[in-house]
């Protein structure tokens, strides 16, 4: 059915603003509410002036057809009315005249056909007027279609809105979750940062402990070595005097046997024999100081090479209690030392040998500190250590050192040399720590940890 194009715009401008509101859905809820009033204003005002112009038209329309048909009508009724009173005149005055009532009857089929076209015109009336009501109910409908479109479109506006309620409130409680979260955060921070601050306290203090005790090791070795320095100068002092003296005795014989053979004037073979015995007592006292000689400068070689060692450990030492460890990877600094605490296992000759490799050696333990360091350590743990009575029969570091014997360093009733062991007809001849931080006497065969120290 064909529309008039006031009414094709209004529909497609109705369709337009439909679409905009259907893409602007998605914006702001107070922007979708301005939209929402204007467009319903905008529908309603245009439905109504459709309506209002379209029964207006139909009016019009009905008012002048029904105007003519009446004309018409009227016409149609006059022409028959004449028609008949000139039917009944000549049907009257002329009887017999047969051409006259043929035409008559010609006529009147004429006014038949007026009626039947009347009728069929009165019908097409009927008709437009049913056209009419047809359009009206269109109309009616499309206005039915506009309310419900705009009443679906609300219902959507307003589902929107509360989708959008639903989602900040949503929103909302996120930003709660989330500020409780931060707050959380911000708790376990403070108490990380809280506990990293002791902790940290506490490793400045064992640090600073450490430091202490590394100075005090220094000093004690420091002292030590100056004392080895003392003596060693006393040493060359008093080869030195000696020297002198043999030298002041050596000359007073040479001057008293002079005065002798000058004051007596014995015989020339007296005299020979003297010269050969003081040339023998010469030579003998001039290789005497040679020795000396060369025994005092082994000596200050000796000093000299004590001093510039001990200058190296004061330097490390210096350097570790400062915080730079010179020790290699996986070596444990501790004073002016460092120890590597084995992970493998090996012999006692394999690990010495290994210790040796490393410019090491199996660990000797000197100081009260370096044996709390050591057992602090090797807890749970047997390990090597550098002792021995293998070659000697008494017991020894690697190095060469006696050790002095301390019952309270190991294990009750060790050492016992036992030989009930199974491995050989040797004793338990290398010494090990065990877990409970004493020493232990073992066959040199078992494979234990072992620790270097260097």
């Amino acid at each position: 059915m064909s529309h008039s194009p006031q009414f094709q715009r209004l529909m497609d401008e109705g369709t337009k603003g439909f679409s905009m509101m259907d893409m602007d859905t998605g914006h702001s809820a107070s922007r979708k509410d301005r939209v929402h009033g204007k467009l319903s204003f905008i529908l309603l005002a245009c439905g109504v002036l459709v309506i209002s112009v379209l029964f207006v038209m139909i009016f019009v329309i009905f008012d002048f057809q029904e105007r003519k048909f009446a004309e018409l009508e009227r016409s149609v009724m006059s022409h028959n009315s004449s028609l008949n009173t000139i039917h009944s005149e000549l049907k009257g005055k002329l009887p017999d005249t047969g051409p006259q009532m043929k035409m008559l009857s010609d006529v009147q089929t004429s006014v038949n056909n007026l009626g039947s076209l009347l009728g069929s015109l009165s019908s097409k009336q009927q008709d437009g007027a049913g056209q009419q009501d047809g359009q009206c109910r269109e109309l009616k409908g499309v206005l039915e279609h506009l309310n419900t479109s705009l009443t679906e479109l609300t219902a959507k506006l307003q589902d929107t809105v509360t989708r959008q309620d639903v989602k900040l409130t949503e929103i909302g409680d996120s930003l709660t979750a989330v500020n409780s979260l931060l707050a959380s955060l911000e708790s376990e921070q403070q108490k990380r940062a809280q506990d990293s601050d002791q902790r940290v306290m506490a490793a400045l203090s064992e640090i600073k402990a450490k430091v202490e005790s590394s100075s005090k090791a220094a000093e004690e070795s420091k002292n030590g070595t100056l004392t080895e320095v003392v003596k060693l100068s006393s040493s060359v002092e008093s080869l030195s005097s000696k020297l002198q003296s043999t030298d002041q005795k050596v000359m007073a014989t040479l001057s008293n046997m002079k005065t002798k053979l000058e004051s007596s004037g014995k015989i020339a073979v007296f005299a020979q024999e003297s010269q050969n015995r003081t040339l023998a007592e010469v030579v003998k006292l001039s290789s005497s100081v040679e020795s000396l000689s060369s025994k005092l400068q082994s000596t200050d070689q000796k000093v000299m090479a004590a001093l510039s060692e001990m200058k190296a450990k004061l330097e490390s030492c210096s350097k570790t209690a400062e915080g730079g460890s010179t020790c290699k990877p996986g070596w444990t600094p501790q004073g002016c030392k460092c120890y590597f605490f084995s992970t493998d296992k090996l012999n006692w000759h394999q690990a010495r040998d290994y210790c040796r490799s490393q410019s090491a050696s199996l660990l000797k333990l000197e100081t009260k500190d370096e044996w709390v360091f050591v057992t602090a350590r090797t807890t749970l743990q047997h390990y090597w250590v550098g002792l021995t009575d293998e070659d000697t029969g008494q017991w020894r570091w690697t190095d060469g050192t006696p050790y002095v014997m301390n019952k309270d360093d190991w294990e009750v009733g060790q050492p016992d040399d036992w030989k009930n062991h199974g491995l050989g007809e040797e004793g338990e001849d290398c010494g090990h720590l065990k877990a409970a931080g004493k020493f232990n006497d073992a066959h040199c065969s078992n494979s234990m940890k072992y620790i270097c120290k260097a």
